[in-house]
């Protein structure tokens, strides 16, 4: 809602400082409380007031102060942002949620968006300043023609899953990431994970199976990534030096967006 600007004609010094209005000192409105001040009492600035909320505005000192008292506020509440998983199944998504979330138990989509996805929360902070809790959802199988319009409600962030060894899986993420960003995702975080699965690179057979080679090369993972302009890694679920990696870069990206927007 726009706010009422105080006419002009009303004024005749400014409402902070007391100074007359004249040929050599204008009149300027806040545009947050309307009100009518000097250019040196109203020469701080901010973005995302109501009816300008892309572009920087002039703001008087009080208004500046009012919104900083309420950015401290918000910096005490925890921010809670969604991340989904998405990818063909049988890529390590299960997995990943658990050593992401080792200390939440798992439970339905409470949003009901995705009516199969498993959700865990984790809590991660940024430089002190921020704490976010991410309620990250594994979405279950998601072929492109799955995916649909509802499923970027909500959503903060996506994982792009693939598995090393089953290149038709990589492949498949080509008109996936297509289609969610028909679908409204193009503002979104995202990030191209490859999973290693058990027996990736062993010699021989494991005690959990025979050895799986890889099928992508570390070269199409990174073209794939540059091309998207995402972060791109690969780890194994169960080192948790490479899913602390993950963690940090999403909690980066969803950090950045915030104060880009902020």
């Amino acid at each position: 809602m726009a706010v009422h600007w105080t006419p002009d004609d009303q004024v005749l010094a400014c409402e902070s400082c007391d100074a007359t209005f004249g040929v050599f000192r204008r009149r300027h409105h806040c545009r947050r409380c309307g009100g009518v001040f000097c250019d040196k009492c109203s020469s701080e600035k901010a973005r995302g007031l109501p009816g300008y909320e892309e572009t920087l505005q002039r703001i008087c000192g009080a208004c500046k102060q009012a919104l900083q008292a309420m950015r401290e506020v918000g910096k005490k509440r925890p921010r809670e942002r969604r991340v989904c998983i998405l990818g063909s199944p049988g890529n390590g998504e299960l997995s990943l949620l658990h050593y992401l979330c080792p200390d939440a138990s798992t439970s339905h989509d409470t949003q009901k968006v995705i009516t199969f996805g498993r959700t865990r929360q984790m809590s991660l902070r940024t430089g002190g300043e921020f704490e976010y809790i991410f309620s990250v959802v594994d979405t279950g199988p998601t072929g492109c023609e799955m995916f649909q319009p509802q499923y970027t409600i909500g959503t903060h962030a996506y994982i792009f899953m693939f598995n090393v060894t089953d290149r038709n899986s990589f492949l498949a993420l080509l008109p996936l990431r297509d289609r969610v960003l028909e679908c409204g995702g193009m503002e979104k975080a995202m990030i191209l994970v490859g999973n290693k699965p058990v027996g990736f690179g062993a010699v021989g057979s494991t005690t959990n199976g025979p050895q799986l080679d890889r099928q992508v090369t570390v070269d199409e993972v990174s073209s794939l990534g540059h091309r998207w302009g995402v972060p791109h890694l690969e780890l194994s679920s169960s080192k948790q030096r490479q899913v602390d990696e993950l963690k940090n870069t999403l909690l980066r990206l969803v950090a950045e967006r915030d104060h880009l927007s902020g």
